[in-house]
């Protein structure tokens, strides 16, 4: 289902493309990476940060860029993920607008380095299923009547929770010309999107306090369309 979504969004920027509306056609996969820890909340058994200890995550992605001068250009991507972790389950559908900048025009030079940043609006799924947890509290930690509480096992229905989000992404990459009209990238890249202020938060204010972070690499292709 994922591919057939990219095969129908590349459809619709090669018709852009087409049109002139855009100058470079390009498609990417890559890895997410997320904080290694989620900072569990004995009091409540859940992580205070939900969006960490998450597997590394597979992205995939299309978009178009138009060309402002020979090295300043804006650029959109549309980009899909799906991670995992104990208990939960993450679907991300990300749009994302930079303003790209290299700092050798990468239609005439072999290797141009670029920067790149700008504002992205997000779709999110998060599945909690199976939610069986055991903590161990502190030493210090007395129950109701200064009772000993030596394990405490939380357990909770099944959810979903989905809603819309936006943030911001910051990287560099470097774009190598292969043959004229082609060329491959590699690029580095810092994401946050602010899931403590979208309507996915009101579902799981209770616990988490971190908005999603993640860093991606990401390899593709461009394809210049003049």
């Amino acid at each position: 289902m994922m591919k057939k979504i990219l095969v129908l969004l590349f459809a619709l920027f090669s018709i852009l493309g087409n049109a002139q509306i855009i100058d470079v056609l390009q498609g990417h996969i890559g890895t997410a990476i997320f904080p290694p820890t989620e900072s569990i909340n004995f009091q409540t058994g859940k992580p205070d940060n939900i969006y960490g200890a998450f597997a590394p995550a597979q992205t995939l992605g299309v978009g178009g860029t138009k060309f402002i001068t020979d090295k300043i250009q804006v650029n959109g991507t549309i980009e899909i993920m799906n991670t995992f972790k104990d208990h939960y389950n993450l679907f991300s559908q990300k749009t994302s607008l930079n303003l790209k900048y290299n700092f050798i025009a990468p239609d005439i030079y072999r290797f141009s380095p670029y920067l790149i940043g700008g504002g992205n609006y997000s779709y999110l799924i998060l599945d909690q299923s199976g939610f069986v947890r055991e903590y161990v509290p502190p030493g210090d930690y007395d129950g109701e009547n200064y009772v000993d509480i030596e394990q405490i096992t939380y357990r909770e229905s099944d959810y979903t929770f989905f809603g819309p989000a936006y943030g911001w992404n910051i990287g560099a990459g470097l774009d190598v010309n292969v043959f004229e009209v082609v060329s491959v990238f590699g690029e580095f890249s810092y994401n946050t999107i602010y899931t403590t202020r979208s309507s996915l938060q009101n579902n799981i204010t209770s616990y988490n306090k971190s908005d999603m972070t993640y860093t991606s690499l990401n390899f593709g292709v461009r394809l210049y369309l003049y």
